[in-house]
């Protein structure tokens, strides 16, 4: 058999469309069938569900939870408090609305990598379930992407933010496990290319405590387009299946639930032609 990966793609309220893929996609495979799960800010989210072999609760989390004031607040752009509420996501929702199994992580046969970014070094580090780390601190500082939350997260001795600044599509652990078959779950549609923008002062100023942090935000459009010609090559040569939006119902920040349950609808229907065709 060969041996599979899932990699999940952040990308804020964008993610409302994989919640819809990989609850379709749980319909036709189970979670143990993939050896190594990685996911990247929102992706490691909806990523630590399914290996916790919770795939009915995607929708529940995206489509009831998500929408209006409840996790999005602009006015935190101008009031103490961030604007993406993760907080409320990880220890009210996590813990107590729709709680996440973390024994069922911490035991699981799979291989599942959280990705974030080291503040001090700007590059990926990886938080491995088989090493007992602090399931949801992890997901917490993977996910506080910068200005929306606080960064930096404290875990242990090391200072962690998003992470999809240094790693935007997260499959360097599939890779280094020497899986065959790489299965991706993008928010963004085929072709899509981040533009590429003159050297920001923003990062610097915002993060001037960490240089490192800042660089990688600078260069994170140049390091996504790299990554997606990868994927595009993986996908031509067969060794890649990719479940990606073919219309766009959110954005990073969406706060309406109609759009949500629509990109929700989307990555069903999105998933279900990807199965078919491979069927």
């Amino acid at each position: 058999m060969p041996k599979r990966a899932l990699i999940v793609e952040g990308g804020g309220m964008r993610g409302a469309h994989s919640a819809g893929a990989l609850s379709e996609l749980s319909q036709h495979m189970a979670s143990t069938d993939f050896d190594v799960v990685c996911g990247s800010s929102a992706g490691s989210c909806t990523a630590a569900y399914w290996v916790a072999e919770q795939p009915e609760l995607f929708e529940t989390i995206w489509g009831d939870y998500l929408h209006g004031r409840r996790f999005i607040q602009f006015r935190r752009l101008l009031l103490p408090g961030p604007v993406m509420n993760l907080d409320y996501l990880l220890d009210e929702i996590f813990i107590h609305e729709a709680p996440l199994n973390i024994k069922q992580i911490a035991t699981s046969s799979i291989d599942f990598f959280i990705t974030t970014t080291d503040c001090h070094t700007g590059k990926a580090v990886y938080f491995h379930n088989k090493k007992k780390i602090p399931i949801l601190h992890a997901l917490r500082a993977g996910a506080a992407m910068p200005v929306a939350y606080p960064v930096p997260v404290a875990i242990e001795t090391g200072l962690y933010a998003d992470g999809g600044i240094a790693e935007p599509i997260p499959y360097q652990p599939a890779l280094d496990a020497d899986c065959d078959e790489l299965w991706f779950i993008l928010t963004k549609p085929k072709g899509y290319r981040k533009p590429q923008t003159k050297q920001s002062s923003w990062p610097k100023w915002l993060f001037r405590r960490y240089p490192a942090l800042a660089q990688a935000i600078i260069e994170r459009p140049q390091r996504y387009n790299q990554q997606m010609e990868q994927i595009e090559l993986w996908e031509l040569s067969g060794r890649a299946r990719v479940i990606r939006p073919s219309t766009s119902h959110t954005s990073r920040f969406t706060r309406k639930q109609d759009k949500i349950h629509a990109a929700i609808a989307q990555g069903r229907l999105d998933a279900a032609q990807i199965i078919t065709r491979l069927t």
